[in-house]
């Protein structure tokens, strides 16, 4: 499939992109070679093949999600540098 610089040009505008015509001319043969490879892959014959999803088996690896004992209240808010209550006190962020 033939790729014009003029559709890569138009391409780089959408994406806000500012490029050369060198680029785009570069751009282009590299989307054509692209487009070339996905037409011969698109001419295998993948019948009776099924959809691969994953290349490899996945298991999940967490940890045992156990109860454990938290922290008391008197050791979370050790090195904070003010509390409200039950809450961290930060200052205020404002814009404007």
């Amino acid at each position: 499939m033939k790729v014009e610089i003029k559709n890569v040009m138009e391409i780089a505008n959408l994406c806000r992109l500012e490029i050369t015509e060198e680029e785009a001319a570069r751009q282009a043969e590299q989307l054509e070679n692209i487009l070339g490879y996905m037409e011969q892959l698109s001419k295998l014959d993948t019948a009776g093949i099924e959809p691969l999803y994953q290349s490899f088996p996945v298991e999940n690896v967490w940890r045992e999600d156990t109860v454990s004992a938290s922290l008391e209240k008197e050791k979370v808010f050790a090195n904070a540098p003010e509390e409200d209550e039950d809450y961290f006190q930060v200052p205020a962020v404002r814009e404007g």
